[in-house]
């Protein structure tokens, strides 16, 4: 992977699979200078090219991108995008806050869960922030992550079960059937970890639908979504062959 710092200020950093422009066919990673100050203007971004979280931020779109491959900025699957890539970045420094020294010396973004944030503020599906609504993922994973606690090897349980999520998912996923490929994969893990039943994804299923992810679906933690098997089908079958 190319990574690009560009000189300007004005830019935000961003992740491209392909740039005929630079005529080259490898995944980009974009980084803008910013400006260099401890005090920069509201809505002025600082510091970027020194800041870890933009790319650990922009690398993650590029692993997730393997998977989901939104087609609109309005989206779902644009917003799972964003929210994922923020969880990865949360994982891997250990913190809940994102570019804390790009935006004025504050945060650009905190996996911060608050009351009234939730997936049903996709309805309708369009006319809405990608980046802010991507919180209801990151917020949610990470208040998750906390409750289930270390698995091995500095890892958490939940990060492994992300981890193999994504690649469940279709590339317009929609926050159901995250939802439902993350109740999958706890099972999945539950019983690999010889754990007791439920003791993982019970806390995964009430956390969801709390947020609203499953919506008017009744959805349990023994059987799961109701439409899991169509919606993972082409996955499973993939996987057999």
């Amino acid at each position: 992977m190319d990574v690009f710092v560009r000189v300007d200020k004005s830019d935000g950093p961003s992740y491209s699979p392909r740039s005929s422009s630079l005529e080259t066919e490898n995944p980009l990673i974009y980084v803008s200078t910013g400006i260099e100050t401890e005090n920069s203007p509201p809505g002025v971004l600082a510091y970027l090219t020194k800041d870890s979280d933009v790319y650990l931020h922009e690398f993650s779109h590029h692993i997730i991108y393997r998977s989901v491959v939104p087609k609109r900025s309005s989206s779902q699957p644009r917003a799972m995008q964003e929210g994922l890539a923020d969880y990865f970045t949360y994982a891997i420094t250990g913190n809940n806050k994102l570019g804390e020294s790009t935006f004025g010396g504050t945060p650009l973004r905190e996996g911060n869960l608050t009351v009234g944030l939730s997936a049903d503020l996709f309805s309708p599906d369009e006319g809405f922030d990608p980046y802010y609504l991507g919180t209801v993922l990151s917020s949610t994973l990470w208040k998750l992550r906390a409750e289930l606690g270390e698995w091995k090897n500095g890892y958490n349980k939940l990060d492994k079960i992300v981890w193999d999520s994504v690649d469940l998912l279709p590339e317009l996923a929609t926050y159901y059937q995250l939802g439902c490929a993350l109740l999958k994969q706890s099972k999945l893990f539950e019983t690999s970890e010889k754990l007791s039943a439920g003791s993982v994804s019970s806390l995964i299923l009430k956390e969801l639908a709390d947020r609203n992810f499953f919506a008017n679906q009744t959805v349990d933690s023994t059987t799961g979504c109701p439409a899991v098997s169509s919606v993972l089908q082409d996955i499973d079958n993939r996987e057999s062959q």
